[in-house]
């Protein structure tokens, strides 16, 4: 189970990772809320894994809802949408054994 954690160790995940690049920013954060993982164990799952896991530690420190705002790249105004963590996470995003299936276009993908 994943244990958000506590205020001054996301500020210090946030702080370590302010000059990386996003992958490595998320895998301080996992690593924060995952203290008994690996950092290689944390790097080698799905990238959906573990973004259901980043959900999980945003949805525990800060709400199921979230605010967004952007600028309009042509016209500069800003943008702004809500929506619910529950609106974008993928089903069976945790499950990661096993051998999954999909038709996209008339192909059959397996995975």
């Amino acid at each position: 189970m994943v244990t958000a954690p506590d205020s001054a160790a996301l500020l210090d995940a946030w702080e370590r990772g302010l000059k990386l690049p996003l992958p490595q920013r998320a895998l301080l954060v996992l690593a924060a809320s995952h203290p008994d993982a690996s950092a290689g164990e944390l790097a080698a799952l799905p990238l959906g894994a573990r973004d259901a896991l980043l959900f999980d530690v945003r949805e525990q420190m800060f709400g199921a809802e979230l605010a967004t705002v952007t600028t309009c790249p042509h016209c500069d105004d800003a943008l702004e949408a809500g929506f619910l963590l529950t609106d974008i996470r993928a089903p069976g995003a945790h499950d990661i054994a096993g051998e999954h299936k999909l038709m996209v276009a008339g192909h059959r993908i397996r995975f």
